[in-house]
Order: structure tokens, then C-alpha cells, then sequence
């Protein structure tokens, strides 16, 4: 359906994950950012990432909170990543770390 501005919504014929369902994995991961106490920067993201593979894009933004896209060289890192990071805290006791599948 077209929306009239050259792009085209089709989100009620999307499919939707119901709470529970698992992710499914690729290489690109959405970091939400709980209490950013300290500025986040994307050598900060990257410093955290390098270690669980090549790491070839880092997005952030400050809209809502702070968030940061990471797009990993494949589907293996990005999930090591998010199991490693998941949880974490990149300074003590602050800058939580909640990570998902970007989508």
C-alpha cells in the first residue's frame, strides 16, 4: 500500500513476534542503553563489540534514551555479542546494557 510519499507501509501483513517467542538471530544487534550516565560514543560500542568479532558499522542515536545499532561480519559474533553483553554494565553500576535482534 502505498503511503503517498514514495514509500510503501505494509506493516499489518508483517510478522509480528509474540512476547516469548524467540528472536531470530542475525548479524546486526539493537544495544538499548539504561541509565547512560556517561556519554557513549561509537569507539566506547566498539571497544566493547571487538572482541566478539569483526565489527563493521556502529550507529548511534539519542532519541529516545540512547541506542546503538552494531552490525557484525556475520550471524556467529553478533551472537556471541549479545550473549556476553547482555545484562552487562559498561561502567560500574551504570550504562546496562539490554540487547536484542535488530529487526
Amino acid at each position: 500500500q502505498n503511503d503517498g510519499y514514495g514509500g510503501f507501509n505494509d506493516y499489518d501483513n508483517q510478522p509480528r513476534r509474540r512476547k516469548g517467542e524467540p528472536e531470530t538471530p542475525n548479524h546486526v544487534l539493537l544495544m538499548t542503553i539504561l541509565n547512560p550516565a556517561y556519554p557513549i560514543t561509537v569507539d566506547v560500542i566498539h571497544t566493547i563489540c571487538q572482541s566478539y568479532g569483526n565489527v563493521l558499522r556502529i550507529v548511534i542515536f539519542k532519541k529516545n534514551g540512547v541506542q546503538a545499532m552494531v552490525e557484525f561480519d556475520g550471524i556467529d559474533p553478533a551472537t556471541r555479542a549479545r550473549e556476553g553483553l547482555q545484562g552487562a554494565d559498561i561502567y560500574s553500576g551504570c550504562c546496562t546494557l539490554r540487547i536484542e535482534y535488530a529487526k
